[in-house]
Protein backbone atom coordinates (compact mmCIF):
# COMPACT_ATOMS: atom_id res chain seq x y z
CA UNK A 1 0.00 0.00 0.00
CA UNK A 2 1.30 3.81 -0.72
CA UNK A 3 2.58 5.78 2.56
CA UNK A 4 -0.27 7.50 3.98
CA UNK A 5 -0.04 10.76 6.21
CA UNK A 6 -0.14 9.93 10.01
CA UNK A 7 -1.86 13.40 11.41
CA UNK A 8 -0.74 12.69 15.05
CA UNK A 9 2.03 10.20 16.73
CA UNK A 10 -0.32 7.62 19.06
CA UNK A 11 1.67 6.10 22.00
CA UNK A 12 0.89 4.04 24.89
CA UNK A 13 2.74 3.61 28.13
CA UNK A 14 2.61 0.91 31.17
CA UNK A 15 3.73 -2.16 32.09
CA UNK A 16 4.95 -5.06 30.02
CA UNK A 17 1.71 -7.40 31.20
CA UNK A 18 -0.44 -4.45 29.96
CA UNK A 19 0.90 -3.65 26.67
CA UNK A 20 -1.42 -4.35 24.11
CA UNK A 21 -0.93 -7.60 21.49
CA UNK A 22 -0.73 -6.18 18.65
CA UNK A 23 -0.70 -2.43 19.21
CA UNK A 24 -2.78 -0.30 16.12
CA UNK A 25 -0.45 -0.26 13.23
CA UNK A 26 2.47 2.80 13.50
CA UNK A 27 1.04 2.94 17.42
CA UNK A 28 4.04 2.97 19.84
CA UNK A 29 3.80 1.38 22.91
CA UNK A 30 6.57 2.11 26.13
CA UNK A 31 6.73 -0.92 28.71
CA UNK A 32 7.58 0.93 31.91
CA UNK A 33 9.15 -1.70 33.72
CA UNK A 34 11.28 -3.58 30.97
CA UNK A 35 12.29 -0.47 29.23
CA UNK A 36 11.30 -2.07 25.66
CA UNK A 37 9.87 0.02 22.41
CA UNK A 38 7.26 -1.50 20.76
CA UNK A 39 5.19 -0.32 17.28
CA UNK A 40 2.51 -2.04 15.80
CA UNK A 41 3.35 -4.35 12.49
CA UNK A 42 -0.18 -3.14 11.48
CA UNK A 43 -2.89 -5.67 9.50
CA UNK A 44 -1.92 -7.99 6.82
CA UNK A 45 -4.65 -5.77 4.62
CA UNK A 46 -2.31 -3.35 4.67
CA UNK A 47 0.59 -5.77 4.35
CA UNK A 48 2.41 -6.28 7.44
CA UNK A 49 4.08 -9.81 7.02
CA UNK A 50 2.60 -10.80 10.54
CA UNK A 51 0.21 -9.62 12.78
CA UNK A 52 1.70 -7.94 16.14
CA UNK A 53 4.27 -6.05 17.30
CA UNK A 54 7.89 -5.05 16.30
CA UNK A 55 10.53 -4.60 19.28
CA UNK A 56 12.59 -1.14 18.59
CA UNK A 57 16.26 -1.98 19.81
CA UNK A 58 17.09 0.27 22.78
CA UNK A 59 20.40 -0.10 24.87
CA UNK A 60 17.85 -2.68 26.92
CA UNK A 61 17.09 -4.71 24.05
CA UNK A 62 17.62 -8.93 24.87
CA UNK A 63 19.26 -8.96 21.14
CA UNK A 64 19.57 -13.03 21.80
CA UNK A 65 16.10 -13.19 21.61
CA UNK A 66 15.26 -10.26 18.89
CA UNK A 67 17.87 -12.28 16.47
CA UNK A 68 17.40 -15.87 17.90
CA UNK A 69 19.60 -17.77 15.26
CA UNK A 70 22.32 -17.54 13.17
CA UNK A 71 22.95 -19.08 10.13
CA UNK A 72 26.44 -19.30 8.15
CA UNK A 73 26.26 -17.41 4.50
CA UNK A 74 29.95 -17.66 3.72
CA UNK A 75 30.99 -13.88 4.44
CA UNK A 76 28.41 -12.43 2.02
CA UNK A 77 30.11 -12.92 -1.17
CA UNK A 78 28.33 -11.39 -4.58
CA UNK A 79 26.80 -14.57 -5.98
CA UNK A 80 27.30 -17.40 -3.32
CA UNK A 81 25.02 -18.37 -0.48
CA UNK A 82 27.15 -21.57 1.54
CA UNK A 83 24.81 -24.61 1.75
CA UNK A 84 25.00 -25.15 5.67
CA UNK A 85 22.26 -27.79 5.22
CA UNK A 86 21.55 -31.06 3.40
CA UNK A 87 19.75 -29.11 0.87
CA UNK A 88 19.53 -25.18 0.38
CA UNK A 89 16.53 -24.69 1.63
CA UNK A 90 17.28 -26.46 5.25
CA UNK A 91 20.28 -24.30 6.40
CA UNK A 92 21.76 -25.26 9.48
CA UNK A 93 20.76 -22.88 12.22
CA UNK A 94 22.46 -21.99 15.82
CA UNK A 95 21.32 -19.53 18.63
CA UNK A 96 23.18 -16.41 18.64
CA UNK A 97 24.02 -17.18 21.96
CA UNK A 98 25.57 -21.15 21.38
CA UNK A 99 27.37 -19.44 18.49
CA UNK A 100 29.40 -16.70 20.82
CA UNK A 101 29.61 -19.37 23.03
CA UNK A 102 31.93 -21.33 20.88
CA UNK A 103 34.87 -19.40 22.48
CA UNK A 104 35.63 -17.30 25.83
CA UNK A 105 37.81 -14.40 26.42
CA UNK A 106 38.85 -14.02 29.91
CA UNK A 107 37.40 -10.18 30.02
CA UNK A 108 33.60 -12.25 30.20
CA UNK A 109 35.41 -13.50 33.75
CA UNK A 110 35.94 -10.45 35.33
CA UNK A 111 39.62 -10.04 34.10
CA UNK A 112 40.95 -6.24 32.91
CA UNK A 113 44.04 -6.33 31.15
CA UNK A 114 44.99 -2.62 32.32
CA UNK A 115 48.09 -3.59 33.98
CA UNK A 116 46.65 -2.07 37.20
CA UNK A 117 43.65 -4.49 38.42
CA UNK A 118 44.80 -7.66 40.01
CA UNK A 119 43.43 -10.10 36.96
CA UNK A 120 44.87 -13.46 39.39
CA UNK A 121 41.50 -14.35 40.70
CA UNK A 122 39.49 -13.91 37.29
CA UNK A 123 42.14 -15.92 35.07
CA UNK A 124 42.21 -18.80 37.41
CA UNK A 125 38.37 -18.27 37.87
CA UNK A 126 37.88 -18.95 33.69
CA UNK A 127 41.06 -21.79 33.58
CA UNK A 128 38.42 -23.65 36.65
CA UNK A 129 34.81 -22.87 35.36
CA UNK A 130 35.74 -24.15 31.46
CA UNK A 131 38.06 -27.28 32.30
CA UNK A 132 37.31 -28.17 35.75
CA UNK A 133 33.72 -27.57 36.73
CA UNK A 134 32.86 -30.79 34.37
CA UNK A 135 35.00 -33.34 32.58
CA UNK A 136 32.55 -33.38 29.17
CA UNK A 137 34.31 -32.23 26.63
CA UNK A 138 31.56 -30.60 24.64
CA UNK A 139 32.24 -27.13 27.27
CA UNK A 140 35.83 -26.57 26.95
CA UNK A 141 36.59 -23.75 25.06
CA UNK A 142 39.75 -21.91 23.79
CA UNK A 143 40.46 -18.64 26.03
CA UNK A 144 41.45 -15.75 24.14
CA UNK A 145 43.21 -12.89 26.12
CA UNK A 146 42.87 -9.85 23.98
CA UNK A 147 45.72 -7.54 23.86
CA UNK A 148 46.75 -6.01 27.32
CA UNK A 149 48.87 -6.42 30.36
CA UNK A 150 47.13 -8.64 32.75
CA UNK A 151 48.23 -8.42 36.18
CA UNK A 152 48.81 -10.97 38.38
CA UNK A 153 50.10 -11.69 42.02
CA UNK A 154 49.52 -15.04 42.15
CA UNK A 155 50.30 -18.29 40.21
CA UNK A 156 48.29 -19.34 36.83
CA UNK A 157 47.39 -22.54 37.18
CA UNK A 158 46.54 -24.49 33.67
CA UNK A 159 44.45 -27.30 33.85
CA UNK A 160 44.05 -30.49 31.93
CA UNK A 161 42.66 -29.70 27.51
CA UNK A 162 43.33 -25.77 28.20
CA UNK A 163 43.88 -23.87 25.19
CA UNK A 164 45.02 -20.27 25.57
CA UNK A 165 45.75 -17.73 23.08
CA UNK A 166 46.37 -13.98 22.62
CA UNK A 167 47.02 -11.64 20.42
CA UNK A 168 50.91 -12.05 20.43
CA UNK A 169 53.47 -12.06 22.95
CA UNK A 170 54.44 -8.17 22.73
CA UNK A 171 50.61 -7.64 22.87
CA UNK A 172 48.92 -10.29 25.55
CA UNK A 173 50.86 -10.15 28.72
CA UNK A 174 50.61 -11.87 32.03
CA UNK A 175 52.39 -9.94 34.17
CA UNK A 176 53.61 -11.52 37.65
CA UNK A 177 54.62 -8.26 40.16
CA UNK A 178 57.44 -7.50 42.06
CA UNK A 179 56.16 -7.87 45.36
CA UNK A 180 54.41 -11.35 44.53
CA UNK A 181 55.08 -13.73 46.95
CA UNK A 182 54.34 -16.88 44.64
CA UNK A 183 57.61 -18.71 42.69
CA UNK A 184 55.99 -19.21 39.32
CA UNK A 185 54.07 -17.14 36.98
CA UNK A 186 52.48 -20.41 35.98
CA UNK A 187 52.19 -24.28 36.44
CA UNK A 188 50.48 -26.37 35.77
CA UNK A 189 47.64 -28.62 37.28
CA UNK A 190 45.06 -31.53 37.64
CA UNK A 191 41.04 -31.31 36.99
CA UNK A 192 40.93 -29.89 40.16
CA UNK A 193 43.46 -27.20 39.66
CA UNK A 194 45.04 -28.90 42.36
CA UNK A 195 48.82 -28.25 42.11
CA UNK A 196 52.61 -30.08 43.68
CA UNK A 197 51.54 -33.29 45.79
CA UNK A 198 48.30 -32.78 45.29
CA UNK A 199 48.24 -33.74 41.95
CA UNK A 200 45.84 -36.57 41.41
CA UNK A 201 43.90 -36.68 44.57
CA UNK A 202 40.82 -37.26 44.78
CA UNK A 203 41.17 -39.11 41.10
CA UNK A 204 41.34 -35.63 39.17
CA UNK A 205 42.93 -35.80 35.89
CA UNK A 206 46.69 -35.08 35.73
CA UNK A 207 47.85 -32.31 33.81
CA UNK A 208 47.88 -33.42 29.79
CA UNK A 209 46.74 -32.25 26.39
CA UNK A 210 47.64 -28.38 27.32
CA UNK A 211 48.34 -25.79 24.25
CA UNK A 212 49.63 -22.25 24.86
CA UNK A 213 49.80 -19.82 22.52
CA UNK A 214 50.51 -15.99 21.34
CA UNK A 215 50.95 -15.04 24.55
CA UNK A 216 53.87 -13.87 27.12
CA UNK A 217 54.53 -15.02 31.08
CA UNK A 218 56.48 -12.44 32.48
CA UNK A 219 57.30 -11.62 36.15
CA UNK A 220 58.83 -8.17 37.48
CA UNK A 221 60.54 -10.24 40.63
CA UNK A 222 63.69 -11.10 39.87
CA UNK A 223 63.71 -14.26 42.13
CA UNK A 224 60.68 -15.74 40.75
CA UNK A 225 60.73 -18.48 38.43
CA UNK A 226 58.44 -17.93 35.18
CA UNK A 227 57.06 -21.71 34.53
CA UNK A 228 56.62 -25.47 36.37
CA UNK A 229 55.75 -28.00 33.78
CA UNK A 230 54.90 -30.58 36.47
CA UNK A 231 53.40 -34.16 36.16
CA UNK A 232 52.64 -33.02 32.75
CA UNK A 233 52.17 -35.05 29.75
CA UNK A 234 51.54 -34.03 25.62
CA UNK A 235 51.97 -29.75 26.16
CA UNK A 236 52.51 -27.50 23.16
CA UNK A 237 53.60 -23.54 23.86
CA UNK A 238 53.96 -22.49 20.38
CA UNK A 239 54.86 -18.34 20.00
CA UNK A 240 55.40 -18.07 23.61
CA UNK A 241 57.74 -15.95 25.60
CA UNK A 242 59.24 -16.70 28.99
CA UNK A 243 60.45 -13.59 30.08
CA UNK A 244 62.35 -12.65 33.64
CA UNK A 245 63.46 -9.16 35.45
CA UNK A 246 67.54 -10.08 35.16
CA UNK A 247 69.42 -7.81 33.07
CA UNK A 248 72.82 -8.59 31.27
CA UNK A 249 74.45 -6.85 35.00
CA UNK A 250 72.32 -8.97 36.85
CA UNK A 251 73.61 -11.97 35.40
CA UNK A 252 77.02 -11.11 35.17
CA UNK A 253 78.31 -13.60 38.35
CA UNK A 254 81.37 -13.90 39.63
CA UNK A 255 83.17 -16.90 41.27
CA UNK A 256 82.75 -17.32 44.72
CA UNK A 257 86.21 -15.58 46.46
CA UNK A 258 86.74 -16.72 49.79
CA UNK A 259 88.25 -13.60 51.08
CA UNK A 260 85.64 -11.28 49.82
CA UNK A 261 82.73 -9.35 51.93
CA UNK A 262 79.57 -10.16 50.72
CA UNK A 263 76.43 -8.20 51.33
CA UNK A 264 72.59 -9.83 50.94
CA UNK A 265 71.25 -10.56 47.88
CA UNK A 266 75.17 -10.89 46.47
CA UNK A 267 75.35 -13.85 43.79
CA UNK A 268 78.06 -16.13 43.15
CA UNK A 269 78.70 -19.32 41.07
CA UNK A 270 80.80 -21.91 43.20
CA UNK A 271 81.11 -25.38 41.15
CA UNK A 272 78.45 -25.70 38.88
CA UNK A 273 75.86 -23.81 41.14
CA UNK A 274 75.04 -20.51 41.88
CA UNK A 275 74.31 -19.39 45.32
CA UNK A 276 72.56 -16.06 46.43
CA UNK A 277 73.44 -14.75 50.36
CA UNK A 278 71.09 -14.88 52.46
CA UNK A 279 72.69 -12.80 55.22
CA UNK A 280 76.16 -10.35 55.58
CA UNK A 281 79.25 -12.67 55.26
CA UNK A 282 82.89 -12.93 54.70
CA UNK A 283 84.68 -16.30 54.83
CA UNK A 284 81.56 -19.08 54.64
CA UNK A 285 81.32 -20.96 51.43
CA UNK A 286 78.39 -20.84 49.73
CA UNK A 287 77.64 -24.50 51.17
CA UNK A 288 76.48 -23.30 54.61
CA UNK A 289 73.03 -22.92 54.32
CA UNK A 290 73.04 -20.56 56.65
CA UNK A 291 74.73 -17.73 54.59
CA UNK A 292 74.41 -18.82 51.53
CA UNK A 293 71.07 -20.26 49.46
CA UNK A 294 70.98 -22.11 45.80
CA UNK A 295 70.00 -19.61 43.60
CA UNK A 296 67.96 -20.90 41.01
CA UNK A 297 65.39 -18.83 38.68
CA UNK A 298 64.26 -20.52 35.15
CA UNK A 299 61.92 -19.75 32.52
CA UNK A 300 61.05 -23.58 32.63
CA UNK A 301 60.88 -25.87 35.25
CA UNK A 302 60.23 -29.73 34.95
CA UNK A 303 58.82 -31.70 37.89
CA UNK A 304 57.60 -35.37 38.15
CA UNK A 305 56.77 -38.44 40.03
CA UNK A 306 57.71 -42.19 39.54
CA UNK A 307 53.75 -42.70 37.92
CA UNK A 308 53.53 -39.19 36.73
CA UNK A 309 56.79 -38.29 34.23
CA UNK A 310 56.40 -34.76 32.50
CA UNK A 311 56.48 -35.86 28.41
CA UNK A 312 56.16 -35.08 25.44
CA UNK A 313 56.63 -31.59 25.92
CA UNK A 314 56.90 -28.98 22.91
CA UNK A 315 58.03 -25.37 22.54
CA UNK A 316 58.22 -24.07 19.13
CA UNK A 317 59.06 -20.39 18.02
CA UNK A 318 59.45 -19.42 21.69
CA UNK A 319 61.64 -17.11 23.58
CA UNK A 320 63.45 -17.22 26.71
CA UNK A 321 65.56 -14.81 28.71
CA UNK A 322 65.75 -12.17 31.78
CA UNK A 323 66.65 -15.57 34.31
CA UNK A 324 69.55 -17.52 35.25
CA UNK A 325 68.55 -20.54 33.27
CA UNK A 326 66.17 -21.26 30.56
CA UNK A 327 65.31 -24.41 30.84
CA UNK A 328 66.96 -26.09 34.56
CA UNK A 329 65.68 -29.68 35.45
CA UNK A 330 67.15 -32.11 37.68
CA UNK A 331 64.44 -33.90 38.05
CA UNK A 332 62.79 -36.84 35.57
CA UNK A 333 61.57 -36.18 32.11
CA UNK A 334 61.17 -37.56 28.53
CA UNK A 335 60.83 -36.47 24.90
CA UNK A 336 61.26 -32.58 25.46
CA UNK A 337 61.58 -30.31 22.29
CA UNK A 338 62.45 -27.57 21.51
CA UNK A 339 62.04 -25.95 17.78
CA UNK A 340 62.88 -22.53 16.61
CA UNK A 341 63.63 -21.07 19.52
CA UNK A 342 65.15 -18.00 21.11
CA UNK A 343 67.70 -18.12 24.16
CA UNK A 344 68.87 -14.38 25.04
CA UNK A 345 69.81 -12.85 28.03
CA UNK A 346 70.46 -15.94 30.42
CA UNK A 347 73.19 -16.88 32.66
CA UNK A 348 73.06 -20.78 31.02
CA UNK A 349 71.16 -21.84 28.47
CA UNK A 350 69.72 -25.23 28.86
CA UNK A 351 70.81 -26.95 32.09
CA UNK A 352 69.98 -30.57 32.63
CA UNK A 353 71.16 -32.70 36.01
CA UNK A 354 73.08 -29.25 37.50
CA UNK A 355 74.66 -30.85 40.38
CA UNK A 356 74.55 -33.95 39.32
CA UNK A 357 71.65 -34.65 41.78
CA UNK A 358 69.52 -37.12 39.93
CA UNK A 359 68.61 -39.82 40.96
CA UNK A 360 69.31 -42.36 38.62
CA UNK A 361 66.17 -44.60 39.08
CA UNK A 362 64.49 -42.21 37.49
CA UNK A 363 67.01 -40.92 34.63
CA UNK A 364 66.51 -37.15 32.62
CA UNK A 365 66.32 -38.58 28.56
CA UNK A 366 65.41 -37.11 25.31
CA UNK A 367 65.78 -33.52 25.25
CA UNK A 368 66.02 -31.87 21.84
CA UNK A 369 66.64 -28.45 21.00
CA UNK A 370 66.82 -27.72 17.36
CA UNK A 371 66.81 -24.92 14.63
CA UNK A 372 66.93 -22.34 17.49
CA UNK A 373 69.32 -19.08 18.44
CA UNK A 374 71.54 -18.30 21.34
CA UNK A 375 72.75 -14.99 21.95
CA UNK A 376 74.12 -12.62 25.43
CA UNK A 377 74.30 -16.06 27.32
CA UNK A 378 76.87 -15.21 30.11
CA UNK A 379 77.98 -19.31 30.87
CA UNK A 380 77.25 -22.09 28.73
CA UNK A 381 74.98 -22.63 26.39
CA UNK A 382 73.86 -26.38 26.77
CA UNK A 383 75.25 -28.35 29.90
CA UNK A 384 73.82 -31.98 30.34
CA UNK A 385 74.93 -33.81 33.04
CA UNK A 386 73.20 -37.01 33.96
CA UNK A 387 71.22 -37.13 31.63
CA UNK A 388 71.39 -39.09 28.42
CA UNK A 389 69.47 -39.08 25.06
CA UNK A 390 69.51 -35.35 24.45
CA UNK A 391 70.54 -33.90 20.90
CA UNK A 392 71.87 -30.06 19.99
CA UNK A 393 71.12 -30.02 16.10
CA UNK A 394 71.32 -26.97 13.91
CA UNK A 395 71.05 -24.11 16.62
CA UNK A 396 73.83 -21.23 16.06
CA UNK A 397 75.74 -19.56 19.12
CA UNK A 398 76.88 -15.81 18.74
CA UNK A 399 77.85 -14.74 22.21
CA UNK A 400 78.21 -17.67 24.35
CA UNK A 401 80.75 -18.58 27.55
CA UNK A 402 82.38 -14.93 26.81
CA UNK A 403 80.92 -13.44 29.98
CA UNK A 404 79.46 -10.63 28.25
CA UNK A 405 82.51 -8.95 26.54
CA UNK A 406 82.21 -7.49 23.66
CA UNK A 407 83.06 -8.65 19.96
CA UNK A 408 86.01 -10.10 19.43
CA UNK A 409 84.94 -12.18 22.01
CA UNK A 410 87.10 -13.89 24.87
CA UNK A 411 85.94 -17.03 26.02
CA UNK A 412 85.33 -18.04 29.61
CA UNK A 413 83.59 -21.32 29.07
CA UNK A 414 82.54 -23.93 26.54
CA UNK A 415 79.37 -23.65 24.92
CA UNK A 416 78.13 -26.91 25.05
CA UNK A 417 79.32 -29.42 27.61
CA UNK A 418 78.29 -33.17 27.23
CA UNK A 419 79.34 -33.95 30.99
CA UNK A 420 77.79 -37.28 30.51
CA UNK A 421 77.52 -39.92 28.06
CA UNK A 422 74.85 -40.85 24.42
CA UNK A 423 74.62 -37.33 23.43
CA UNK A 424 74.96 -35.63 20.43
CA UNK A 425 75.45 -32.43 18.62
CA UNK A 426 75.13 -32.48 14.99
CA UNK A 427 75.26 -29.25 12.41
CA UNK A 428 75.52 -26.71 15.42
CA UNK A 429 77.41 -23.38 14.24
CA UNK A 430 79.22 -21.32 16.82
CA UNK A 431 80.74 -17.66 16.04
CA UNK A 432 83.79 -18.55 18.16
CA UNK A 433 86.88 -18.86 16.04
CA UNK A 434 89.22 -22.07 16.24
CA UNK A 435 91.66 -19.35 18.29
CA UNK A 436 88.69 -18.67 20.63
CA UNK A 437 88.70 -22.24 21.07
CA UNK A 438 92.42 -23.14 22.00
CA UNK A 439 91.37 -22.62 25.58
CA UNK A 440 87.65 -23.68 25.87
CA UNK A 441 86.42 -25.40 23.32
CA UNK A 442 82.82 -24.88 21.21
CA UNK A 443 81.93 -28.46 22.39
CA UNK A 444 82.98 -30.36 25.55
CA UNK A 445 82.71 -33.93 25.04
CA UNK A 446 84.72 -34.33 28.51
CA UNK A 447 85.89 -37.74 27.06
CA UNK A 448 82.49 -39.02 27.34
CA UNK A 449 80.94 -41.59 23.73
CA UNK A 450 79.28 -38.53 22.75
CA UNK A 451 79.08 -37.38 19.38
CA UNK A 452 79.72 -33.60 17.96
CA UNK A 453 80.29 -31.68 14.53
CA UNK A 454 81.94 -28.34 15.33
CA UNK A 455 81.32 -26.09 12.71
CA UNK A 456 83.05 -27.28 9.26
CA UNK A 457 86.26 -28.03 10.97
CA UNK A 458 86.32 -31.28 13.06
CA UNK A 459 84.49 -34.43 14.52
CA UNK A 460 84.46 -35.57 17.44
CA UNK A 461 83.55 -39.12 18.49
CA UNK A 462 84.26 -39.32 22.14
CA UNK A 463 87.74 -39.06 22.82
CA UNK A 464 88.80 -39.43 19.35
CA UNK A 465 88.93 -35.98 17.18
CA UNK A 466 89.29 -35.45 13.67
CA UNK A 467 90.22 -31.84 12.54
CA UNK A 468 88.74 -31.61 8.83
CA UNK A 469 91.71 -31.95 5.60
CA UNK A 470 92.86 -28.74 4.96
CA UNK A 471 94.66 -27.66 1.48
CA UNK A 472 97.64 -25.01 1.42
CA UNK A 473 100.14 -23.70 -0.83
CA UNK A 474 103.70 -24.30 -0.20
CA UNK A 475 106.14 -21.61 -2.35
CA UNK A 476 109.42 -23.08 -4.16
CA UNK A 477 112.08 -21.46 -1.83
CA UNK A 478 111.03 -20.82 1.62
CA UNK A 479 114.49 -21.42 3.61
CA UNK A 480 112.72 -19.85 6.75
CA UNK A 481 110.38 -21.72 9.24
CA UNK A 482 107.32 -21.00 8.62
CA UNK A 483 103.77 -21.55 10.24
CA UNK A 484 101.82 -24.60 8.76
CA UNK A 485 99.15 -24.75 11.71
CA UNK A 486 99.43 -24.83 15.61
CA UNK A 487 97.89 -26.82 18.66
CA UNK A 488 97.35 -26.12 21.92
CA UNK A 489 98.55 -28.41 24.73
CA UNK A 490 95.47 -27.17 26.98
CA UNK A 491 93.62 -29.03 23.92
CA UNK A 492 95.62 -32.34 23.78
CA UNK A 493 99.45 -33.11 24.54
CA UNK A 494 99.25 -35.77 21.78
CA UNK A 495 98.20 -35.71 18.17
CA UNK A 496 99.03 -36.90 15.19
CA UNK A 497 99.48 -34.67 11.40
CA UNK A 498 98.22 -37.08 8.46
CA UNK A 499 99.95 -35.12 5.35
CA UNK A 500 100.30 -35.08 1.53
CA UNK A 501 102.96 -33.19 -0.66
CA UNK A 502 102.45 -33.05 -4.61
CA UNK A 503 105.11 -31.05 -6.03
CA UNK A 504 104.74 -31.70 -10.09
CA UNK A 505 106.11 -35.26 -10.36
CA UNK A 506 107.13 -35.70 -6.93
CA UNK A 507 104.44 -36.70 -4.22
CA UNK A 508 105.28 -37.52 -0.38
CA UNK A 509 102.42 -38.67 1.84
CA UNK A 510 103.62 -39.58 5.24
CA UNK A 511 102.10 -38.84 9.44
CA UNK A 512 104.09 -36.60 11.87
CA UNK A 513 103.30 -38.00 15.80
CA UNK A 514 103.86 -35.18 18.21
CA UNK A 515 103.69 -35.85 22.49
CA UNK A 516 104.88 -32.89 24.35
CA UNK A 517 103.61 -30.90 27.60
CA UNK A 518 102.51 -27.69 28.71
CA UNK A 519 106.26 -26.20 28.93
CA UNK A 520 107.24 -28.04 25.37
CA UNK A 521 110.55 -29.27 27.66
CA UNK A 522 109.36 -32.96 26.70
CA UNK A 523 108.72 -31.80 22.89
CA UNK A 524 109.60 -35.20 21.20
CA UNK A 525 108.14 -36.06 17.37
CA UNK A 526 108.27 -38.21 14.37
CA UNK A 527 107.68 -38.06 10.87
CA UNK A 528 107.21 -41.44 8.82
CA UNK A 529 106.64 -40.91 5.20
CA UNK A 530 107.12 -42.25 1.91
CA UNK A 531 107.85 -40.24 -1.61
CA UNK A 532 108.41 -40.66 -5.33
CA UNK A 533 111.38 -38.41 -5.20
CA UNK A 534 112.49 -35.37 -2.92
CA UNK A 535 109.77 -32.72 -2.56
CA UNK A 536 112.88 -30.27 -1.30
CA UNK A 537 110.09 -29.83 1.74
CA UNK A 538 111.09 -30.31 4.96
CA UNK A 539 108.80 -30.33 8.07
CA UNK A 540 109.90 -29.52 11.86
CA UNK A 541 107.51 -29.39 14.97
CA UNK A 542 107.87 -26.39 17.45
CA UNK A 543 106.62 -25.18 20.83
CA UNK A 544 105.88 -21.70 21.99
CA UNK A 545 103.89 -21.64 25.29
CA UNK A 546 101.14 -23.94 25.12
CA UNK A 547 100.93 -23.45 21.51
CA UNK A 548 102.88 -26.25 19.40
CA UNK A 549 103.53 -25.51 15.76
CA UNK A 550 104.24 -27.30 12.47
CA UNK A 551 106.22 -25.31 10.25
CA UNK A 552 108.02 -26.06 6.81
CA UNK A 553 111.24 -24.83 4.49
CA UNK A 554 111.39 -25.74 1.49
CA UNK A 555 114.09 -25.56 -1.49
CA UNK A 556 114.12 -25.11 -5.60
CA UNK A 557 114.71 -28.89 -5.87
CA UNK A 558 111.50 -30.15 -6.14
CA UNK A 559 110.48 -27.71 -8.93
CA UNK A 560 106.88 -25.11 -8.79
CA UNK A 561 105.56 -24.73 -5.42
CA UNK A 562 103.79 -27.60 -3.89
CA UNK A 563 100.19 -28.40 -2.83
CA UNK A 564 99.83 -29.33 1.07
CA UNK A 565 97.26 -30.67 2.55
CA UNK A 566 96.91 -32.36 6.34
CA UNK A 567 94.50 -33.28 8.67
CA UNK A 568 95.02 -33.66 12.47
CA UNK A 569 93.69 -35.94 14.76
CA UNK A 570 93.94 -36.53 19.05
CA UNK A 571 92.59 -38.65 21.72
CA UNK A 572 92.01 -36.74 24.76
Amino acid sequence: MAIVQISRITQRKGLQIDLPDPLAGAEFGWSVDTQQLYIGNGTLEEGAPIVGNTEILTEHSDIFNIVPAYTYTGFGATGYTAQTGETPGSPVKVTLQNWLDQWASVLDFGAVGDGLVDDTEAINRALYQIYCVQVNPQIRRSIFFPAGVYKVTGTINIPPYATLYGEGPDNSIIQLTSDATVSYVMQTADSSQNTGYAIGDGGATPPTSITVSNLCFQSLKTSSNIALIEDATNCTFTNTRFVGALTASDLSITTYDNGTAYSTGDVVSYGTLVYRAITATTGNLPTNSGYWQIYEVSCINFASTPSLVTSQIQFDNCDFGGTLYAFNTDQQFSGVSVTKSKFDTLYQGIVLGNGGQVNPSYPLTGFRVSNSFFNNIYAQGIIVNESELNVSAYNIFYNVGNNFSLYPYTAYTSIISFISSNNVSIGDMFERTSDGAVVYPRIDLNGGTNIAFTNAEQLALGSYTRKSGVSTFLVADQPTPTTICTVATQTTNSFTINYSINRVTHQRTGTISVTTNFTGALLTYSDDYVETDDTGVVLLVTQDGSLVSLQYTSDPAGGTGAGFTYSINYLV
